[in-house]
Order: C-alpha cells, then structure tokens, then sequence
C-alpha cells in the first residue's frame, strides 16, 4: 500500500500569508449533487502582487450538467486590509461576503445575471493529504505553490440558494483545499473525485503541471487513489516524473504506476460544461482556467502478480468529476468567464 503524505489538518489549514509581496493564497470547496448532476465550486482567495494592493476575491461557481445554459459564476473583489487574512488563523472573514473556517463555510455573491448564498457544514478528518511524493517537498524552495487538501473526502450539508432555487442536501461528496506560493506554474490540469457509481468509499486525485526548472522546461505528475482504507498514491520522484499525460482542453488521459500498481484513466468534457476563470500571478502575468465540476470519469486500477498486469477495479462517474484546464491561453469554446 503506497500512503499519500499526510500532515494534520489544523495546522495546516491555517493562513499564510503574513503581509509579504509576490504572495498568492487559495481555499476552495467543492461539492457534488449526484442524483441532480448539479455542483458547485467556491473559492476564497488572497493576492498580494509584487506590485499594488492586495486583494482579497471571493468566488462562486454553479454547475448543471443536464442543463448547462444554467451555468453561472461571479466574483467580489476587495482590499485585503477589509478582511482579518493577515492575521493566520481561521475563521476567514471577508468583508460581510463570505466567512471560512476548518468546519464550513458560507458566503453570499450577486451580479447582474443572479444571486448565490450558501451555508455548508462539514465535520474534517484528522489528517490533511499532499499529492507531493514526499514531506519535505511542502518545506522547500520547490515547487513554489504548495497544495494539500485538509478535506479531501468530506460530507458535506447546508443550505444553497442558487437564482432564487434553494437546495437543502447532506451527505454531498466534497473537497476542500488549500494551497499557497510565489508562483504559479506555466500550465496544469487537475481532477478529482468521490462520487463513483461503483463505490461510495472510492476517492481520486491527479494533477499533471508543466513550469521552468533552472530554465529549462519540467513536468511532473501526481496521482493518488483510495478504495476503502487502502491508498494507492505515487510515492517516488521518478513515478511522478514518469507518470503519462496527453491532454487538451475538454479531454485527458493519463497513467500512473509504482511498483506492483497502476492507474488509468480518461476525463471527457463538452465544452457547454464549461466555466471559466482568470487567474494572476503575483507577478502580474494571466492563467486562463478551463474548469466544470461535472465531467465525465473512467478509471482503471491494475495490479501486477506474476509479472502480468490484471485489472481489479473500474471506476467511473458521468458527471460528477471536478477537472481543470490551465494555461497561458484562453479557449474560445469557453464563453463565460468570471
């Protein structure tokens, strides 16, 4: 059994940014309503640019696979001197927008084409998971974005009021997620999902990123599968190095292996199911992100014996996998974009 990295989950939840320039910050909730094909990605973040004010943005994202015409997004901006950030614990509070702690979260957006309120409650587990192959990687100059999910396999209740429609659930699969640094990477596509047909204890998580390493171009994959209570995550540089990726926006495929397993997987996505946002770096340049929380998944886990490869479990969703697409170019088959 290959065990992610797992670092407990207070500590590591916590801010942190201290008032430094060339900083970025990110929370992000995900959560699914499989039985309606709906769902909805919230983000709380923090910019600090080596040049300018910080600011402190709220997001809001709603996803309808079986209508995506009913697809919507907003933001609200504000100065980060408005919001209690900078002071490195949970609860977040900005503005009268939008709170954050360790347990749930709630917040409120409205533009001109509609209203968003929510009210989510979860309970965390003890231990955060880190997709990096090592610990001391969350400690060093590289990479310079850290990422780790304090809630990778949450269930999630509350109350959203989406365009005046209010929907009460519990037990929603969801995620929430927490990453920070100095720089973001050239390009990435990330997924993850716990909401499988096959089994309700199935979770899975990849992320393939391409950035400059002493000026020369670097890629490298992470992976990590948990079924029951065994974990099935890549664990040695070489096996994120090595891990297999095509992508283009709207379709991935991807394998990994270490040892005596295996993982594949493809990501299909119509470009109705689309939404999308634009990222900054603290140094000013765009990151375009291509990005549904209702995709398409099929997975394959493999286990070598005998020195043969057999298949032992498949796994797959229609429409409940989160995924992103992020590059230095925008899509044009996107046409919302917050």
């Amino acid at each position: 059994m290959n065990t992610p990295v797992l670092l407990p989950t207070e500590p590591w939840n916590q801010p942190r940014w201290r008032g430094q320039r060339g900083f970025y910050e990110v929370y992000f909730i995900k959560l699914n309503l499989p039985e309606q094909g709906r769902a909805l990605w919230l983000r709380y973040t923090l910019l600090a640019p080596r040049a300018g004010d910080p600011v402190a943005e709220l997001w809001g994202f709603c996803f309808d696979h079986r209508h995506p015409e009913r697809n919507w997004g907003a933001k609200q901006c504000l100065p980060a001197a408005h919001t209690n950030w900078r002071k490195g614990a949970l609860p977040l509070q900005l503005g009268e927008g939008g709170t954050l702690n360790h347990t749930g979260a709630s917040g409120n957006l409205t533009d001109e084409g509609g209203f968003l309120h929510w009210e989510l409650r979860w309970t965390p587990p003890l231990q955060a998971v880190g997709l990096f192959p090592a610990r001391w990687l969350y400690s060093a100059p590289f990479p310079r974005t850290k990422y780790l999910s304090p809630g990778w396999d949450l269930r999630i209740e509350g109350v959203v009021t989406v365009h005046g429609e209010t929907l009460s659930f519990a037990g929603a699969p969801g995620q929430q997620a927490h990453l920070w640094g100095t720089h973001y990477a050239d390009e990435w596509v990330w997924a993850h999902c716990n909401a499988f047909a096959e089994r309700d204890d199935a979770v899975f998580e990849a992320l393939y990123a391409s950035t400059r390493l002493a000026g020369r171009p670097f890629a490298m994959g992470m992976l990590c599968l948990k079924l029951g209570d065994r974990f099935y995550a890549l664990r040695s540089w070489r096996a994120c190095r090595q891990m297999e990726s095509r992508s283009t926006v709207g379709r991935w495929r991807f394998a990994g292996e270490q040892g005596a397993f295996r993982i594949e997987g493809e990501i299909e996505v119509d470009a109705s199911h689309f939404l999308g946002a634009r990222y900054t770096t603290p140094s000013g340049e765009a990151r375009w992100c291509h990005n549904t929380k209702v995709g398409g998944l099929s997975l394959r886990l493999l286990t070598r014996e005998h020195g043969e490869w057999r298949l032992v479990q498949t796994l797959s969703t229609p429409d409940a996998c989160a995924v992103e697409w992020v590059s230095r170019q925008q899509d044009e088959r996107v046409v919302r974009w917050v």
